[in-house]
């Protein structure tokens, strides 16, 4: 049942839902020619979710797989290891702090963000703009389930990334990731701008965008246009954070 499972689950997400997704996205095509923004399932309403799982998760493994291969190494290299003490403790100290260091700066920040997943869990993006219009602007509605409003405000940011999926090497087509940023704003939200509710605070959002940016791209298979909403401030030593992934096209109408 594990070789199977092993070789069954790539097997399903490359051969049947990748075909699926396909199929899918065709008939989203036909069904709304003018409205890209309604190909894509998060982006089918006005409003978008965040609960912040997947940064936690991903700053886990990176820190279990570094913890791991420093142990491991320590482990193979313990006699070389030892015999470098004995003439230089200095440089073994050093590195070992060093690496320490950065692991411990690590798990403060994993925890921060799980502490503040704990504390104000889901956010919810509700847009006024539907979609975020080139040439316009990106506006709507953070909100959170922050029972205190944070002295300090809000930091928000809109950013543009390019992320290139492959790259011509020769006669080989290989995948590269790699991913550029190609427009970004910021703005900081005052404490007099933010509003507490009943359900929590609400932050409001808008920014500019200008008419030569670059509409989202979520289905090309050599590249993709991401633009990304971010929301952080800090309370009480947890930390929030929020980044929802918005749909922004060359439109001027609202469906």
């Amino acid at each position: 049942f594990l070789f199977m499972a092993a070789g069954g689950v790539p097997l399903y997400l490359y051969f049947i839902s990748r075909e699926v997704a396909i199929r899918t996205l065709e008939r989203r095509k036909k069904k709304y020619p003018d409205a890209p923004w309604m190909w894509v399932d998060q982006w089918s309403t006005k409003s978008i979710v965040y609960s912040g799982r997947g940064p936690i998760s991903f700053g886990w493994f990176v820190l279990f797989v570094m913890t791991a291969g420093l142990a491991a190494v320590s482990y193979v290299n313990r006699e070389k290891i030892l015999s470098k003490v004995e003439e230089s403790a200095l440089e073994v100290i050093a590195f070992y702090s060093i690496f320490c260091f950065i692991l411990c700066v690590g798990f403060y920040a994993v925890l921060s963000l799980l502490r503040g997943y704990l504390k104000f869990g889901k956010s919810i993006f509700e847009m006024t703009t539907y979609p975020g219009i080139i040439g316009g602007e990106l506006a709507g509605t953070i909100q959170t389930h922050m029972k205190n409003i944070p002295e300090e405000g809000f930091d928000l940011e809109l950013r543009c990334t390019l992320i290139d999926l492959t790259s011509q090497a020769g006669r080989r087509l290989r995948s590269t990731d790699t991913t550029v940023s190609i427009w970004e704003a910021q703005k900081k939200i005052r404490l007099e701008e933010v509003s507490l509710g009943p359900e929590g605070v609400s932050i409001p959002v808008s920014f500019s965008i200008p008419a030569e940016a670059k509409e989202s791209d979520a289905w090309s298979w050599d590249k993709r246009i991401v633009w990304t909403l971010s929301a952080f401030s800090s309370l009480g030593g947890a930390q929030y954070l929020s980044q929802f992934d918005v749909p922004v096209f060359k439109t001027s109408r609202e469906p």
